[in-house]
């Protein structure tokens, strides 16, 4: 990985700054960051990726259940939650956890639950999602998406 430039720190810095404990980068200084010498959107991508890891500990999730009915899940009221879905790390050590295949829920961007495709509940869990993303705000997908040798796509039922 390279080097981040010195204006991408100092501009998340000044967000930082600018409201506490939160690390982000808007549209605006998104572009400021990218207009400086020697930066691209790939190295602003690569911070913010940073900047997520190093608010991702244990305890932004929790694990729930025991074997086939085993849930993780990440409920946050800062925005974050769904991000994390680009930390394959993570993904990764929830899947040590789920046996079987990992489907993902993310109906919000303050929710994001892993289970298994062996979940007893399964049905009831995918129509439970549905619901949470038409009754919420900031909707991201009704659908369930699948973990599969560490890749996301959409998953499809077999009925």
């Amino acid at each position: 990985m390279s080097e981040t430039p010195k204006s991408i720190k100092q501009g998340v810095t000044e967000a930082q700054n600018a409201q506490t404990e939160r690390i982000y980068v808007n549209m605006e200084m998104m572009f400021r960051m990218t207009q400086a010498r020697g930066a691209s959107f790939d190295a602003v991508h690569d911070y913010a990726l940073q900047n997520l890891r190093r608010r991702t500990s244990a305890k932004t999730y929790q694990t729930r259940g025991i074997g086939d009915k085993t849930m993780v899940f990440c409920e946050t009221d800062d925005g974050f939650a769904a991000t994390r879905i680009l930390l394959p790390e993570l993904l990764e050590a929830w899947h040590g956890r789920i046996p079987g295949t990992m489907l993902l829920g993310i109906p919000n961007r303050d929710f994001l639950l892993a289970f298994s495709d062996r979940h007893p509940a399964k049905t009831a869990v995918m129509r439970q999602v549905q619901r949470d993303c038409q009754r919420h705000k900031h909707l991201l997908f009704s659908s369930l998406l699948v973990w599969e040798k560490g890749l996301i796509k959409e998953y499809e039922p077999v009925h």
